[in-house]
């Protein structure tokens, strides 16, 4: 099992992952703004979080980071975290039967 870490920034998630990307010597970072998304007719994001990350993704060390910003809605602040864990199983072939 990886542990993959989520990283959320107020913000300033651009900034962060290229300064990772800079310190780690990672390959270019693979980013997605909130504005590049497809829109929903019936929910337009505020215009100011058009350039905010949704998502963006480093592999440090053959791990990945994935990071993102957010922003208030409605003069309320969305709070969250993300662990992502990653599980492989290796199968015995001579069983029978799959878990």
């Amino acid at each position: 099992m990886s542990v993959i870490p989520y990283l959320v920034f107020n913000g300033d998630c651009l900034e962060a992952v290229e300064f990772y990307a800079k310190v780690f010597k990672t390959e270019t970072p693979l980013i997605s703004t909130f504005g590049e998304s497809p829109q929903n007719p019936d929910y337009q994001p505020p215009e100011e979080t058009k350039n905010l990350v949704m998502h963006a993704r480093l592999t440090i060390d053959g791990t990945n980071v994935m990071f993102s910003d957010t922003y208030e809605i409605e003069n309320k602040r969305r709070i969250f975290a993300y662990l992502v864990f990653s599980i492989r199983k290796s199968f015995n072939r001579r069983r029978n039967s799959v878990y």
